[in-house]
């Protein structure tokens, strides 16, 4: 093959290469999305409860109404020191910083330093509680075994929350709680938070000082109180049945209208974002690779030069 015939043959492969990498990007994008379209012609429904009491519950989804009651001695809890089946505590306390900082700058070579306090409150958690006992779904027609840690609570906790001063006589009752219960006190100060920082222009030294102030939030189930359960049952011969989320979720509730299972995500979604995907990369590196071969097509381009013309001196 002549040297001109290859040289022409060269381009024309390389503005080949882009419009093959698009054809292949968009044929595999293509297969996916009609992955994606066969996939969302079935609709997912979520899974159907069985609407029931505890005497007839059986194996698979069912949805019943009734009391959540203790099967062990109740606890108590620290804020309200109410009787229930189910805390959550947690004590922050404010730390109050107070930072010196002397600044060096050479303009201020005459004057001196430039020095500045600044003082903040940050709060830091002191105490984070959470205690729970065995607990049953109770009506008229029997009981039926759940474990919290399984379930997925919606609005079943009555919740109290606030900023306590404990160094005023109200606070005094709950910082002497924290003591006995927790062996933790908001009115002993351990200063916190102590550092020193030094660089070429500036020197910082912070100091924290606990303050006796307290933001407290605790969540309490009471025992008795009335829920609707939906989840996946199992039941036993010769023992109550118990709720065992297994392929879906355990939904404990006060409200009927967040008593159903959430809809199962569809399969289709997964094989739409991958053809995105591969959509997207094949445009960009098509168009990476037609500017790459633009450009070494354009560097080739110029006057051509044939070999000097044998030319024979003068006088010979």
């Amino acid at each position: 093959m002549s040297a001109d015939r290859r040289e022409g043959i060269v381009p024309i492969l390389a503005l080949l290469c882009p419009l093959v990498l698009f054809v292949v990007g968009l044929a595999a994008a293509g297969v996916l999305g009609f992955l994606a379209y066969q996939k969302g012609g079935k609709k997912v429904a979520p899974a159907r409860a069985i609407k029931c009491k505890v005497a007839e519950m059986r194996d698979g989804v069912c949805k019943v109404k009734g009391g959540l009651v203790a099967r062990e001695p109740l606890l108590k809890s620290p804020l309200t020191n109410k009787e229930c089946v189910f805390f959550r505590f947690k004590v922050e306390q404010a730390t109050e910083v107070k930072t010196w900082r002397t600044s060096y700058n050479a303009a201020l070579v005459l004057s001196g330093a430039n020095e500045s306090t600044s003082e903040r409150e940050r709060w830091h958690t002191l105490i984070e509680d959470a205690q729970q006992i065995a607990v049953a779904l109770e009506d008229e027609t029997g009981k039926a075994y759940l474990d919290l840690t399984d379930a997925q609570l919606e609005a079943v906790a009555a919740t109290k929350e606030g900023v306590i001063d404990t160094s005023r006589e109200g606070g005094l009752q709950f910082d002497l709680m924290l003591q006995k219960r927790y062996n933790q006190s908001t009115l002993v100060a351990r200063r916190r938070n102590m550092g020193e920082f030094v660089t070429r222009r500036s020197h910082s030294i912070s100091q924290g000082q606990e303050l006796p102030k307290a933001m407290v939030r605790e969540e309490v189930i009471e025992n008795g109180v009335e829920v609707i359960v939906v989840g996946e049952v199992e039941t036993r011969a010769g023992k109550p049945p118990r709720f065992r989320p297994v392929d879906h979720p355990l939904i404990v509730t006060t409200k009927p209208k967040r008593a159903s299972l959430p809809t199962p995500a569809s399969p289709a979604t997964g094989y739409w974002i991958a053809a995105g995907v591969v959509l997207g990369v094949t445009a960009l590196l098509t168009l990476f690779s037609a500017v790459a071969v633009c450009a070494g097509m354009g560097q080739g381009v110029g006057p051509r030069f044939g070999p000097p013309p044998n030319v024979r001196p003068v006088g010979r």
